[in-house]
């Protein structure tokens, strides 16, 4: 019984490190595509006729939409309840 246990501790530890190997692979990957896909992406050219909506597209449904707002208009009373952006000269370090 104990050799089937340390056969599996060992396929779990292989397998753990392989995906990991992926995961790293894959970050990488996909970091150093949007490096270079950045400046492709910043020559193309867009004008206003390019993003004009039928009224379908202007009227979708959102079954959340009232969360929604209520989520928004909660956000909006914090945010003049609590002045943050005034308190943040304070709680950051001046440069000595």
């Amino acid at each position: 019984m104990s050799r089937i246990f340390d056969t599996l501790k060992n396929f779990e530890l292989i397998f753990m490190k392989l995906l990991f190997k992926k995961i790293v692979f894959l970050f990488f990957l996909f970091f150093f595509t949007n490096l270079f896909a950045d400046e492709a992406s910043d020559k193309v050219a867009t004008y206003p006729g390019d993003f004009e909506t039928s009224t379908f597209e202007d009227e979708v449904y959102d079954p959340l939409e009232p969360i929604n707002r209520a989520i928004f208009s909660f956000n909006n009373a914090i945010d003049k309840a609590v002045p943050v952006l005034s308190m943040s000269p304070q709680l950051s370090h001046s440069p000595a």
